[in-house]
């Protein structure tokens, strides 16, 4: 089940509070709120799942959907996913609007591969698999992880762009 997400306040409001500088992606306080949320400095902090947050009129949010507000001045239809995978790489040019499904697949990888869609198996080779609609599918088995990552990236991108299907 999808988390709802709060609605973002306005930009008017964000910018009013704050400033976002695209190239570095970081936002800074345009005024003071006592503590260590002074005029300038660096704003937000890290959750405890990598994400930097903003406390704005006593919610927090996200940088990363601060940000599409910012650069858009709407909300995100889905998610926002950092196209780099760092959680605190807030970007504009890191960022972009993906489904959840987009957005699971662009996760760093697990096991002891680390790259993504690719799994090591006993026999000492890689198996590269994808998951579309919910349903794992695989693509190959190969010799290195670098191969299986390989084939696993060219069927995502095709994903991506509409052009993949899986005929069963």
């Amino acid at each position: 089940m999808p988390v709802r997400k709060l609605p973002l306040p306005t930009q008017e409001r964000i910018m009013e509070l704050l400033s976002y500088d695209p190239h570095s992606g970081h936002f800074t306080r345009r005024i003071n709120r006592g503590g260590a949320a002074i005029a300038g400095a660096r704003a937000g902090t890290l959750n405890n799942i990598g994400y930097r947050s903003i406390k704005i009129d006593g919610r927090f949010y996200v940088c990363s959907r601060l940000a599409f507000r910012v650069m858009t001045g709407g909300e995100p239809a889905e998610e926002i996913d950092h196209i780099n995978g760092d959680k605190d790489d807030n970007r504009w040019c890191n960022l972009r609007e993906a489904s959840r499904a987009q957005n699971m697949r662009n996760r760093r990888g697990r096991g002891k591969s680390s790259y993504r869609g690719a799994y090591p198996r006993p026999s000492g080779k890689f198996v590269a698999a994808i998951t579309i609609n919910g349903k794992n599918h695989h693509l190959g088995m190969f010799h290195t992880a670098e191969e299986a990552q390989a084939a696993y990236a060219a069927a995502a991108r095709l994903l991506d762009n509409g052009s993949y299907r899986r005929y069963d």
